[in-house]
């Protein structure tokens, strides 16, 4: 099997120094609140029984009252991505 460079380089560009996924088109601040939603995500999987279980449903996903407008989108989609994979 062959891969290409290109294929190569862009499989690494998909992910900042970090580990955290890189979605072109987005903004910083829905980059931020990405990169706080799978944090906050990790913890309430870590703590599921303390909490009584979790809810990776968008709709149900409540931002901090710090993170607003594209972070809470970012949020969302973080939390929701993180907890769905960590609970499979």
């Amino acid at each position: 099997m062959i891969i290409s460079i290109p294929l190569i380089a862009y499989a690494v560009s998909q992910y900042d120094s970090d580990g955290f996924r890189i979605f072109s088109g987005k903004s910083g601040d829905y980059m931020n609140g990405y990169r706080s939603g799978v944090i906050q995500a990790h913890e309430d999987v870590a703590n599921f029984n303390k909490l009584g279980g979790i809810d990776a449903n968008q709709d149900k996903i409540k931002c901090p009252a710090n993170i607003i407008g594209d972070s809470c989108l970012g949020y969302k989609d973080g939390y929701s991505d993180e907890a769905m994979d960590q609970l499979e």
